[in-house]
C-alpha cells in the first residue's frame, strides 16, 4: 500500500474542496449500498471508477484528476490486497499520478514518487499472478526511467532496467528475451559497452573507403549508436537478438533523392556502403544532424536504425530476413524521422521531393506509432498558418527544423500558407511559403490518401487505401512495391522466392495471402479512372520509375505522370467489398450480386433515364458509351455490386457529398460462369435498390480480348 497515508495528503493537499467532493460523494454510495446491502468496499471502488472515468473526459482539468486519484487511494486502502478488484484499481491511481506530475511542465518529483509507491504497493499482494507482476514491473520501470529524464541520477536509471530483469523472470520466453533487450538499451546510456559493437569507425575514416559488413553475422539486428555520430567521434554499429520496442528511431528516406553533383560538398564529407547499389552519397553531415535531433531531450533516444547501413546490402539472405522484419522494425520504433530528400542533404519545405512516388516511404509514415520530417530551415521556432496551423520547431539554429508528418501533409494541400515568427507570431506581413517537400499542390490524390492510411491505421478503412497509395509507388525493384506494403496488411513473403524485376507474381501472392486470411478485396476500384491491368483485371496498370525517381505511366504519346491520371483530390474507403478467392494467374472467384446491363452510344453529355431503366454514372470509366439497366434481361453483360464508398475528410479540403455512393464493375461475358473487367461506375442507393439483382458466383479474369477503360489521353482531357 502507498506509504503516503491518503489522510496525510488530504490535510497537505492545497485542494481541499476536492476532499470535501470526495467524502460527499463517498456517503452519497454509501447509502445506496445499503439501501441495496452491497458491500461498502464497492461502494469506495465505484466511486473512483465514477471520478476516473470523468476525469478522462477534461484530461488537462487539474481539480478533476486530483478528485479522481485521492479516490483510487481511498478505494485502494479499503480494499483487501488480495481481491481482483483492488489488482483491477491499483495501477490507474499511478497512472493518473504520473499524468498529474507533468500538468503545466512542472515535472514535479512529489507525485511521481507517489506514484512509484502505488505500484510498489501492488507488487505486495500475495496472489497476483505472473502477467500481473510483470505488468507491474513493466509500469515501475517506466516510471524509474521518467524520473532519470529528469534528476539525470544513475541510481534512477538502474532501478529502470533492474525492474526490467526482474520481469523478464516472469515472463514467457518471447517476451523475456523483449524485456532483456529494453533493459540493455537502458544501461546503455551509462555503459557504451554493455552492447555487441561489431562495427567501429573513426570519424577521419568515414568518407575513405565504403562501410563493409563482411565478416558479420546474418540476420540479426543492427542500430547506429548515435550518440557516437552526434560527438563526431565516428560510426559505432550495434548488434541484437531481438529487436527492442520504443528504444530507436527509425530513418525513412528515398534511396535516391536530392543529390546533384553540384551540391556544396558537405563539412564532413559523404560515405557510401558497400553493396548499396544505385543510393546516393550519404553525407554525414545530415547522419550527425539526424543524431543531433534524436538524442535531445525531445526523443531522448541513443540508437538509430537506417535501412542503409543496417542491413547487408551486398548479402540477399541478411536482405531477405530483413525485409521480413521491416514493417516490425518500423512499428515498434519509439519515433520515425522522415528525411524526404535522402540522405546527401537536407531540403527545404519548398523543395518537391519523389517521397510520395516511392514504395518504401508508405510503410514509414503508416506503421510507426509516432513520426515527425526533418527539412532544411533558417526561420527559428515558427508556426505555418493556413485556416489550422502547424508548429516549427528548430534542431539546429540556422541549419534544420522539424515538423510532424501529419500536419505537414495537410499543409501540401493548402498551397501558399503564412510563416509566423515568434515573439508576436502576427499575421501582418508575414512571409509565404507553398509546402511542396512531401508533394506538390497537384498531387492532392496521393496526399488524401496516404492521409486516409494514417488516420484509418488499424481500423475497417486502412487496407483500402494502403493499396490505392500502394498503386500509385514505384521502386527500383519491382517487387519491393509489394514486400514494402505486406507488413501493413498483416502478410509475410519470403523475398527470396520472387524475381526482384516482377511485380505481378507477388503481388498476385500478396492478394491471395489477404483473402486466405479472410479479409475482403479492398483494392477493387482503387483508381477506377485508369487502364485495367491485363495481367491481374481487378487493379490498374502499375506505374514504371521516371526518370526523377517519381510514378509515371506511359502512353503512345509519352510518358504521364500518376498524379495528371488519378486527378480527383477525395479518397473513399469501400464498406462492404467482396470476400473470395484468387489464382495464381490472378483470377479472382467473388460471390456478389449482379445487375443486367445494356449499352448504347452516348448521345449528350447529360446522362439520362432510359424507358427500360436507369442510366448509370460513367464518365470515368467509358467515355463514348451510356451503360442502363437491363432488368428484364439475363446478360451478361452485368454491373456487380462492389461496396458502398465511404467517404474521407480531414478539414484540409471542403467535401462535396456523394450522391451516388455505390460503386460496380461492368462485366462481359469471357466464358461460362467467368467475366472480363470492362471498367467501374458510380450508381445511386435507387439503382441498388432495383429489382433484378441477382447472387452470382464468378470468376474476373484476363481472358484474351480484354477491354480498356477510356485511353489515357482521354483521361487528361
Amino acid at each position: 500500500m502507498a506509504s503516503y497515508a491518503v489522510s496525510e495528503y488530504y490535510e497537505s493537499s492545497s485542494f481541499p474542496s476536492v476532499a470535501q467532493r470526495l467524502e460527499i460523494a463517498r456517503k452519497s454510495f454509501a447509502e445506496k449500498c445499503a439501501e441495496s446491502g452491497d458491500d461498502a468496499e464497492i461502494d469506495l471502488l465505484a466511486v473512483y471508477l465514477a471520478l476516473e472515468e470523468e476525469s478522462r473526459k477534461s484530461p488537462h482539468y487539474d481539480d478533476g484528476l486530483m478528485t479522481a486519484i485521492l479516490a483510487g487511494e481511498t478505494a485502494l486502502a479499503s480494499l483487501r490486497p488480495n481481491e481482483e478488484a483492488f489488482r483491477h484499481v491499483a495501477l490507474t491511481p499511478a497512472t493518473l499520478l504520473v499524468r498529474r506530475s507533468t500538468w503545466n511542465d512542472r515535472k514535479n518529483l512529489e507525485d511521481l514518487d507517489r506514484a512509484v509507491a502505488l505500484v510498489d504497493g501492488a507488487l505486495l499482494s500475495p496472489k497476483i499472478d505472473a502477467s500481473y507482476r510483470v505488468a507491474t514491473l513493466r509500469k515501475l520501470s517506466a516510471m524509474w526511467e521518467e524520473r532519470w529524464e529528469r534528476t539525470r541520477a544513475d541510481s534512477d536509471l538502474q532501478q529502470a532496467w533492474q525492474h526490467l530483469e526482474s520481469a523478464s523472470r516472469y515472463a514467457g520466453a518471447i517476451e523475456n528475451n523483449i524485456l532483456l533487450s529494453n533493459a540493455a538499451t537502458l544501461r546503455f546510456k551509462i555503459d557504451p559497452n554493455v552492447l555487441k559493437c561489431i562495427l567501429e569507425i573513426p570519424m577521419v575514416r568515414l568518407c575513405s573507403v565504403p562501410v563493409s559488413f563482411s565478416s558479420i553475422c546474418r540476420k540479426k539486428f543492427r542500430f547506429i549508436d548515435a550518440r557516437s555520430l552526434a560527438t563526431e567521434t565516428g560510426l559505432r554499429v550495434l548488434e541484437f537478438d531481438v529487436l527492442p520496442e520504443r528504444r530507436y528511431v527509425a530513418l525513412s528516406y528515398v534511396w535516391r533523392g536530392s543529390y546533384t553533383e553540384i551540391d556544396e560538398r558537405p563539412r564532413l564529407g559523404t560515405m557510401s556502403v558497400e553493396g548499396a547499389i544505385g543510393a546516393d552519397p550519404i553525407s554525414i553531415d545530415v547522419l550527425v544532424a539526424v543524431c543531433k535531433c534524436i538524442i535531445a531531450p525531445r526523443l531522448e533516444c541513443d540508437l538509430l536504425w537506417i535501412d542503409g547501413i543496417c542491413i547487408i546490402q551486398n548479402d540477399d539472405e541478411d536482405k531477405g530476413w530483413q525485409i521480413r522484419n521491416m514493417f516490425d522494425i518500423y512499428k515498434h520504433c519509439k519515433q520515425c524521422l522522415i528525411l524526404p530528400g535522402g540522405l546527401s542533404r537536407l531540403v527545404p519545405l519548398t523543395e518537391p521531393t519523389s517521397w510520395i512516388h516511392r514504395a518504401w516511404t508508405l510503410q514509414g509514415a503508416v506503421a510507426p506509432e509516432n513520426y515527425m520530417c526533418l527539412f532544411a530551415w533558417d526561420r527559428g521556432d515558427a508556426i505555418l498558418q493556413s485556416h489550422f496551423g502547424i508548429s516549427i520547431v528548430e534542431v539546429e539554429p540556422g541549419k534544420s527544423a522539424c515538423s510532424d508528418l501529419r500536419s505537414l501533409l495537410m499543409m501540401s494541400l493548402r498551397g501558399s500558407v503564412h510563416v509566423l515568427s515568434p515573439p508576436t507570431f502576427s499575421q501582418d506581413d508575414a512571409p509565404r511559403i507553398t509546402v511542396k517537400m512531401l508533394a506538390d499542390t497537384h498531387e492532392h490524390s496521393q496526399i488524401m490518401t496516404l492521409l486516409g492510411a494514417i488516420d484509418y491505421r488499424g481500423v475497417e478503412g486502412m487496407n483500402n487505401a494502403v493499396w490505392r497509395s500502394s498503386l500509385t509507388r514505384v521502386a527500383s525493384r519491382p517487387a519491393d512495391a509489394v514486400f514494402s506494403i505486406m507488413g501493413l496488411l498483416n502478410v509475410n513473403l519470403n523475398p527470396l522466392d520472387y524475381d526482384p524485376g516482377d511485380r505481378k507474381t507477388p503481388t498476385i501472392a500478396l492478394m491471395k495471402a489477404v483473402l486466405r486470411a479472410g479479409k475482403s478485396a479492398q483494392w477493387l476500384g482503387v483508381a477506377p479512372n485508369m487502364e485495367i491491368n491485363p495481367d491481374i483485371p481487378t487493379l490498374p496498370i502499375f506505374p514504371k520509375v521516371g526518370p526523377k525517381g517519381t510514378a509515371i505511366i506511359p502512353t503512345v504519346k509519352g510518358d504521364v505522370p500518376i498524379s495528371d491520371i488519378m486527378d480527383d483530390a477525395a479518397w473513399w474507403s469501400l464498406d462492404g467489398a467482396p470476400h473470395g478467392e484468387m489464382s495464381d494467374e490472378g483470377a479472382l472467384a467473388i460471390h456478389t450480386r449482379s445487375l443486367p446491363i445494356r449499352r448504347t452510344q452516348r448521345s449528350s453529355k447529360d446522362l439520362e433515364v432510359r424507358p427500360d431503366g436507369y442510366s448509370l454514372w460513367c464518365d470515368k470509366v467509358l467515355n463514348s458509351d451510356v451503360w442502363y439497366t437491363a432488368s428484364a434481361e439475363w446478360g451478361p453483360p452485368f454491373a456487380l455490386q462492389l461496396g458502398r464508398m465511404e467517404m474521407y475528410s480531414n478539414g484540409a479540403l471542403a467535401m462535396a457529398r456523394m450522391t451516388q455512393p455505390y460503386l460496380v464493375m461492368l462485366v462481359d461475358s469471357a466464358g461460362p460462369r467467368m467475366v472480363r473487367n470492362m471498367g467501374y461506375a458510380n450508381v445511386s442507393q435507387e439503382i441498388v435498390e432495383l429489382g433484378g439483382w441477382t447472387e452470382q458466383n464468378l470468376v474476373v479474369t484476363a481472358a484474351a480480348g480484354t477491354g480498356k477503360t477510356r485511353s489515357v489521353e482521354e483521361q487528361k482531357k
